[in-house]
């Protein structure tokens, strides 16, 4: 028997589609919470590790309070427990053009669409997360950042060749489905005079404070 193994490396697949923009966000993440010098950081959900923070995994949990009350659990009293999600539902802009344009063409790709499968990635919800785990001083906050394309060529390979739920389905799809599909968002993405694609992606982002002990 001969078995096929795929040798390419995914960590590097995630960071050609989505990856390099996490790591921008992640300096913005960070400069909102302004955390002292000294402090300890343990880093919960790590990823790519390009951030020792939870970044980017609250809306992959089996049971998201749960995980929030673990990190509590792990956190000294008066310290802080955040974390940031995408805003799959309409901040993305990059998956937002894939996704409305494939539910164009086949309604059924809505449950493939992270802003359906992901309800947790909104401000309210988020909030409600964090009050219902029991943390205080609860803050929320919308980052925004540039996710700038070369133009269209560039856009397509990181979706035919990423690692994701996005990059899954558009291989999935046969050559004829595709290729409509390519053509239907090349139509609809913005572009500007010298060819880029000046896209945004859009995080919400959450701080709560675990209670003081009181004797």
């Amino acid at each position: 028997m001969t078995v096929v193994v795929d040798e390419r490396d995914v960590a590097l697949d995630y960071e050609t589609f989505m990856g390099r923009w996490s790591r921008v966000m992640a300096a913005r993440f960070v400069d909102w919470l302004a955390v002292p010098a000294g402090r300890r950081w343990l880093d919960v959900g790590c990823g790519t590790g390009a951030l020792a923070v939870s970044a980017l995994v609250l809306n992959l949990l089996a049971d998201p309070l749960a995980g929030v009350r673990q990190k509590m659990r792990v956190t000294r009293p008066g310290g802080v427990v955040a974390a940031y999600v995408w805003d799959f539902a309409a901040g993305m802009r990059l998956l937002r053009h894939l996704w409305d344009a494939a539910t164009a063409l086949d309604p059924a790709a809505a449950t493939h669409d992270q802003g359906n499968r992901y309800p947790l990635c909104h401000p309210d919800r988020l909030r409600t997360l964090f009050g219902t785990a029991g943390l205080t001083d609860i803050e929320v906050r919308m980052l925004e950042v540039p996710t700038p394309l070369r133009n269209f060529d560039e856009y397509w390979e990181s979706l035919e060749t990423g690692h994701g739920n996005a990059p899954a389905y558009v291989r999935s799809l046969s050559p004829r489905h595709r290729e409509r599909l390519r053509e239907r968002i090349r139509g609809g993405l913005p572009k500007a005079a010298d060819g880029s694609i000046p896209l945004t992606a859009r995080a919400w982002a959450i701080r709560g404070r675990r209670g003081v002990l009181r004797v």
